[in-house]
């Protein structure tokens, strides 16, 4: 039981610690996912909210099989403290240019909560 505790705080210290050089060293990222709300009968359309975060993200590179004059297909590296889960199809704005999430891989050593997530961009 000791351990597992002692496990816990040094995971979460992890987590602070990433966040920690990811937001000194990184830029802030705009997240925005469109979710559906709602159908309306009368008008016979979906109503779509967009929910919006701000995170913090480091670009790693440009991604595989890419040139690096080509900017259309980032990968960064985004803090997991502070924000929900993005998701393929979500929109990333860096530095006012919007990219879209088409890959992504959550770092999670415990299987439970996320340090940082590897996200693949495109344009």
């Amino acid at each position: 039981m000791h351990q597992v505790a002692g496990g816990c705080r040094l995971y979460e210290s992890n987590i602070q610690t990433a966040y920690n050089l990811i937001s000194k060293k990184g830029l802030a990222v705009g997240i925005s996912r469109k979710t559906s709300t709602g159908y309306s009968v009368d008008t016979g359309t979906m109503t779509v909210s967009t929910v919006s975060e701000t995170g913090y993200a480091v670009v790693v590179k440009n991604s595989e099989n890419k040139t690096l004059e080509d900017d259309n297909y980032i990968t960064i590296l985004l803090s997991a403290k502070g924000i929900t889960r993005p998701q393929l199809g979500d929109s990333v704005t860096l530095n006012t240019t919007a990219y879209v999430i088409s890959k992504l891989n959550a770092l999670a050593p415990n299987y439970d909560e996320p340090i940082i997530y590897t996200i693949e961009l495109r344009r």
